[in-house]
Order: C-alpha cells, then structure tokens, then sequence
C-alpha cells in the first residue's frame, strides 16, 4: 500500500489544520513549499 501524502493532499490537511485551529485571538502559520497556495 502507498502511505504517501501528495501535495494536493498535504494543502488540503493544511487549510483544514488552520480552520481548526485558528480562532478570534489565535493565528496560525504554514511553513511549507506550498503555503501561498494554502
């Protein structure tokens, strides 16, 4: 079995992670290749 992430996949977990864990008084920040297309 393939465990690998693709790209299109690790944007996707990123976006949800920050909806998850950004709030009113907290930010978040993606550092990755990919974060100006999060």
């Amino acid at each position: 079995m393939d465990r690998t992430v693709d790209e299109g996949h690790q944007i996707a977990l990123a976006r949800e992670l920050l909806q998850a864990i950004e709030g009113p008084e907290v930010r978040a920040t993606v550092c990755a290749a990919f974060e100006d297309r999060v």
